[in-house]
């Protein structure tokens, strides 16, 4: 299995604490990460039971960009499987969003999560596919360090997260037919600190910071 955590910030100390404590909470069997003075992004594949290997080797991906899943149109790059991407997949799809991101969003298809980083902009960006079909979830902290992951239980390996109960979602839960997450019209979780990627109206749901 697969997860991937981003951090738009210049706290090294918080990204390696949140991977440390990533590791100890799952099997990890292997990392490729890529990491400058003011953001940090990672791909991990974990494991459960007595098969899965506790140790694990950091890798440097090629290029600052990390993709779930699959992706067609204008963007073809399938990245299912550990690592995210290939290195000539990485090249091609971090070249084209440097030059035309809007474009290359709103011309792909499939079924993905995708997160790297915009030279020009100097932000962190993520994007789905139009319909969200794979939840995202992020965490703005009170020193405006943004985090974002693939999986909310990471989220939940962050020090100084307030773990305050959004009791109306609570409530809405049972009456509804989606888990937290699945629905693309709802934005909020179990906890107030944490949001989901809204359904994407246009451009690939592109969230900046």
């Amino acid at each position: 299995m697969k997860i991937w955590i981003a951090m738009q910030g210049q706290n090294q100390s918080i990204w390696l604490d949140w991977m440390d404590s990533i590791k100890r909470w799952a099997r990890v069997t292997g990392v490729n990460g890529y990491t400058e003075d003011t953001f940090h992004l990672a791909t991990l594949s974990y494991g459960y039971g007595a098969q899965a290997s506790s140790t694990s080797a950091d890798i440097r991906l090629d290029f600052p960009i990390i993709l779930d899943g699959w992706a067609s149109g204008e963007l073809q790059a399938h990245a299912d499987d550990f690592p995210s991407l290939s290195s000539d997949q990485q090249e091609q799809a971090y070249r084209l969003l440097q030059e035309k991101p809007e474009y290359q969003l709103c011309k792909s298809q499939g079924e993905f999560t995708l997160v790297y980083w915009d030279q020009k902009r100097s932000s962190l960006i993520v994007a789905t596919d139009s319909y969200a079909t794979r939840p995202v979830y992020y965490w703005i902290s009170p020193r405006n360090e943004w985090f974002v992951a693939n999986d909310l239980r990471v989220l939940l390996l962050l020090q100084d997260i307030p773990f305050e109960v959004d009791e109306d979602v609570c409530r809405m839960y049972p009456t509804s037919g989606f888990a937290v997450g699945e629905n693309g019209l709802e934005e909020r979780t179990f906890l107030k600190a944490f949001a989901s990627f809204p359904q994407p109206p246009l451009l690939g749901g592109t969230i900046t910071r």
